[in-house]
């Protein structure tokens, strides 16, 4: 592949579909469970009678419920990334990696930043399978993870990539 072809991989939507039902249910069940909770319990009598197993209660009740609503906001977005009207994914050009995941933002990387590790460096591991880590001065974490989180290409079609487009 030459360095100058540009490589665009659109989001996974399927994908992103599966995700966000997932954690909708999981969602749904927290949620759930906290108000079963909630309601099958008279809280002013316990409060009147036993406030220290009142308290415990509101805090088993109330947890659930926190931790349903979150759920709910990471597969909202998930679900988004669905039903988002642009064209979603990530571009790899002989000059930048940029990237547009709609609800997961946009942004991009120069490609005279982007680093692979060699087998000169001390933690670099080479299974042959799985894409060598990425890096970039101006990216916290490895910027192959773009790809293989949010798009369709596989660890071994990336891995390919990477390889012909960083020696």
């Amino acid at each position: 592949m030459d360095r100058d072809d540009r490589l665009f991989v659109p989001a996974d939507r399927v994908a992103a579909l599966m995700r966000g039902g997932w954690r909708m249910l999981c969602a749904v069940l927290l949620s759930g469970s906290g108000w079963l909770v909630y309601r099958g319990i008279d809280w002013p009598l316990m409060w009147r009678t036993e406030p220290l197993s009142c308290t415990a209660l509101a805090v088993a009740a109330a947890l659930p419920a926190v931790l349903g609503l979150l759920a709910t906001f990471a597969a909202v977005r998930w679900l988004l990334v669905t039903l988002w009207p642009a064209r979603l994914g990530v571009e790899w050009s002989a000059d930048a990696i940029r990237w547009r995941l709609g609800p997961f933002g946009h942004g991009r990387l120069d490609a005279l930043g982007l680093r692979r590790p060699g087998e000169d460096d001390d933690d670099f591991v080479d299974d042959g399978e799985s894409p060598p880590p990425l890096t970039h001065p101006d990216y916290p974490g490895n910027a192959a993870e773009l790809f293989l989180r949010y798009t369709r290409i596989t660890a071994g079609q990336l891995r390919a990539t990477i390889l012909a487009r960083l020696p």
